[in-house]
């Protein structure tokens, strides 16, 4: 039999989940702040999609700094997310 096609995320549930699993692992997440000119989505196969995301945010000591964080979401699955100082 052939596999059925999973639906991606919409753009505003691709944000909210990455978003959120970003939060997730930050040290001080109620310091987060995306970039709004630093963003970008994909879709990929398998319902799963793909974001870029720029913030700012404060490190354990209180420090702000820029980050990029990839985020792989899909509409089953918990957010798979990699963050890097800039």
């Amino acid at each position: 039999g052939q596999a059925k096609a999973v639906a991606n995320l919409s753009t505003d549930e691709v944000r909210d989940k990455c978003f959120q699993a970003i939060k997730g692992k930050l040290s001080q997440p109620s310091t987060f702040s995306p970039h709004i000119t630093d963003y970008t989505t994909r879709n990929l196969n398998n319902g799963r999609s793909q974001a870029r995301i720029g913030f700012t945010a404060e490190n354990m000591l209180g420090n702000e700094q820029d980050y990029a964080a990839n985020c792989l979401v899909g509409p089953n699955l918990p957010a798979e997310i990699t963050i890097q100082q800039k």
